[in-house]
């Protein structure tokens, strides 16, 4: 094989391999797949982190019709299943379960607002009101994390698909469906972006919400540049913040001190990003 491009479908590769590049993240399988494309211009290598069989089966099935013409190899890795015990399958983080705030929003029993909000429903529900409120907690944490991830996926894409869609990147004959795919992925950033932050406000104090909404938005980061520069900037971003809302989750210590839940930098942060997102997409429309 000729030298190696990583993730960067140059106009010199064959157009049937870049187009399954390109036919990746149009599916959005970066979703379910931490992809790294290797180009070469006699055939391709995909290595991948595999976080949902579909979209590797997916993968596959965009494949196996330039396998007769092209050296294709996939290299799939699956992560080892983490067992929980039970103990941890029932017991939300002590960061959210300290969170009165959240408690209180997910009808907690044992405040005002939460007798309330729980009492037609204890009869209809089973386990108890304090265990109706740990599922809550959970599902919580697990919907914040995996909209953090999400972030994180798009974002790291967008680079290589700026490169691609800019003039000299990778040619003319597929450009247009890159600059649209594109905007899907920076379009994906910003819902995303807007979706946690709803998220994390819930687990701020009232308070501080009333000073945060009076508060100007933080600048966006995509600002100045070209489009690759802008794009890089965003992959940075998604990564900085994805992380600051996992640590939210899972912080290092036993749980989230009070100055970081009233500290509004991540919801700042947060809305800063999807304006920089919005800003980025309107680059390629």
């Amino acid at each position: 094989m000729s030298t190696a491009v990583k993730d960067l479908p140059r106009a010199d590769i064959p157009r049937p391999l870049r187009e399954v590049w390109l036919a990746f993240h149009q599916a959005e399988l970066c979703r379910g797949l931490d992809a790294v494309f290797v180009f070469y211009r006699d055939g391709l290598e995909v290595w991948c982190a595999i976080d949902e069989e579909k979209s590797y089966q997916k993968l596959i099935e965009l494949i196996a019709p330039r396998k007769a013409q092209f050296r294709i190899e996939l290299y799939p890795a699956r992560l080892p299943e983490i067992k929980k015990t039970r103990e941890e399958l029932t017991t939300p983080p002590p960061s959210l379960w300290q969170n009165f705030e959240l408690r209180a929003y997910f009808g907690d029993p044992f405040t005002e607002a939460g007798r309330g909000a729980t009492a037609a429903r204890v009869e209809e529900e089973t386990g108890g009101p304090e265990a109706q409120l740990k599922q809550r907690l959970l599902l919580f944490a697990a919907q914040t994390i995996e909209w953090a991830n999400r972030l994180k996926r798009y974002g790291c894409e967008l680079p290589a698909l700026a490169w691609a869609a800019a003039d000299e990147g990778a040619g003319a004959d597929i450009r247009p469906q890159v600059r649209a795919v594109c905007v899907q992925h920076a379009r994906e950033v910003e819902r995303i972006a807007q979706k946690l932050g709803e998220n994390m406000a819930r687990a701020l104090p009232r308070p501080e919400k009333q000073a945060r909404r009076a508060r100007p938005p933080a600048r966006p980061r995509s600002a100045g540049g070209t489009p690759v520069q802008k794009a890089a900037r965003l992959a940075e971003a998604c990564r900085e913040i994805g992380d600051r809302v996992y640590r939210f989750i899972y912080p290092d210590s036993h749980t989230v001190g009070l100055a970081d839940l009233r500290e509004p930098d991540l919801p700042a942060a947060l809305r800063a990003l999807e304006e920089s997102a919005s800003e980025f997409a309107s680059l390629f429309r």
